[in-house]
């Protein structure tokens, strides 16, 4: 993982995003991937009423991109945006590709980041269909403490798949049992 990194901070172009500046556009192919030096991407689609569906996020120290979109090149089925000004590191897909085949370490590097993302995707799933909006909450705030301070709660609501008000009641019912 820290050649990795040390690729896009080494051999990556930097680039300033702005605050609600696309990284990938839904619909076109995706030929970049991204290591974000510091800053905070939401990946979102659009339901069918028009709203942005919040999906996930991308912080300091992550990767940014559409991993399918990017690994098939084809067309991405998500929009990434910047959520705050953002400093990222982006190389195209042949170097990462070529990086990739260099050699057999990097090959199983490769594999290990594709089931990792799997792993990954996979749990948000589960996650989904078996926890309750309270306990997604929960994991949501404990992995991303600074999470409020980037969106709204709103999009919060948004991302946990439940209404404003049942998050309102959410918070208020952990704030009670944390003063107890």
């Amino acid at each position: 993982m820290k050649d990795f990194k040390q690729l896009f901070l080494s051999r990556g172009e930097c680039k300033i995003y702005k605050r609600n500046e696309l990284f990938v556009r839904k619909g076109q192919t995706n030929h970049f991937m991204g290591f974000v030096h510091s800053g905070a991407f939401c990946c979102f689609d659009h339901r069918q009423d028009g709203k942005e569906q919040i999906i996930g996020f991308s912080f300091d120290n992550d990767f940014v991109t559409h991993y399918p979109s990017f690994l098939h090149q084809t067309q991405s089925l998500i929009n990434i945006k910047s959520i705050k000004d953002s400093e990222v590191y982006v190389l195209p897909y042949r170097e990462i590709r070529d990086f990739f085949y260099k050699d057999e370490e990097n090959l199983i590097f490769s594999k290990h980041l594709a089931e990792a993302l799997f792993a990954e995707a996979y749990e948000c799933l589960i996650s989904i269909y078996c926890d309750t909006a309270e306990e997604r909450y929960i994991k949501l705030i404990r992995t991303y403490p600074d999470l409020l301070s980037l969106i709204t709660l709103k999009e919060l609501a948004d991302l946990i798949m439940v209404a404003p008000e049942t998050l309102s009641r959410i918070r208020k019912k952990i704030s009670l049992l944390q003063g107890s």
